[in-house]
């Protein structure tokens, strides 16, 4: 069996999930939640990053209430966790009721 001191230079080699050695050594990678607003020329706004959901869907539910100016209403809102789509709203193609 190899010590775990042999696992230590391949830690940074782990980029993305779950890194396991030989041993059982395991080590996790923080979870990503993306809440932001889309706009035109590939911008955003009021982006919210954080390990937590219960943050994400905080910033989710203050996003989805916001009233937004006419002519001034962004293409959608996101949101994302560890780059999957969650939820989209598309606000740029959003019927009216008119």
């Amino acid at each position: 069996m190899k010590s775990l001191l042999s696992a230590v230079p391949l830690l940074g080699k782990a980029r993305r999930g779950i890194f396991r050695h030989k041993s059982g050594f395991t080590i996790g990678r923080s979870m990503t939640y993306r809440v932001y607003v889309r706009w035109p020329g590939q911008r955003t706004s009021n982006k919210t990053v954080t390990p937590s959901k219960a943050v994400a869907d905080a910033a989710w539910d203050e996003l989805t209430s916001k009233s937004w100016p006419k002519g001034n209403t962004p293409l959608g809102l996101a949101y994302t966790h560890d780059g999957k789509q969650v939820e989209y709203i598309d606000l740029e193609n959003k019927d009216d009721g008119q």
